[in-house]
């Protein structure tokens, strides 16, 4: 199957907005706040931005923002977290568009202990989302 590239372009200028708010922490709620629109509209930018990148999750959805160069990559922390193996390998699931109940599949834990280690992870790295801890694992070179 010959599938086209997925380009910065194909995003509308509202899609890039709320993905590059979505990297940088902002809940939906503030998201709709700052752009001035409604959830359900910031839903819907969400939703497309997803569909173009062809992503399964908002987490995987910045990962692909940044991969093309939809988003400026994130300057390097150079804090050169040490995380253990089993965290290490929460977030490139993530980062892969897997949800906590895939994951704990995957790995064979619980889906709370995937909660818990997702949780642990954004306060590890100072993040506020899940997104934006996509953001702070590109910037750490974790991923």
């Amino acid at each position: 199957m010959n599938e086209t590239p997925i380009r910065a372009a194909d995003f509308t200028q509202q899609q890039q907005k709320v993905t590059l708010l979505l990297a940088t922490g902002e809940t939906r709620a503030g998201i709709a706040s700052r752009l001035r629109i409604s959830p359900g509209t910031v839903a819907r930018h969400i939703e497309k931005a997803r569909l173009h990148a062809r992503a399964r999750t908002v987490s995987a959805l910045v990962c692909t923002a940044y991969a093309v160069l939809l988003l400026e990559q994130p300057q390097p922390t150079g804090r050169g977290e040490q995380l253990p193996e089993e965290l290490l390998l929460v977030i490139k699931l993530l980062a892969a568009g897997y949800r906590s109940n895939e994951i704990a599949g995957r790995v064979g834990c619980d889906v709370r202990t995937v909660r818990r280690r997702r949780a642990e992870l954004r306060e590890r790295l100072g993040a506020q989302t899940d997104a934006h801890l996509m953001t702070k694992a590109l910037a750490a070179g974790l991923l």
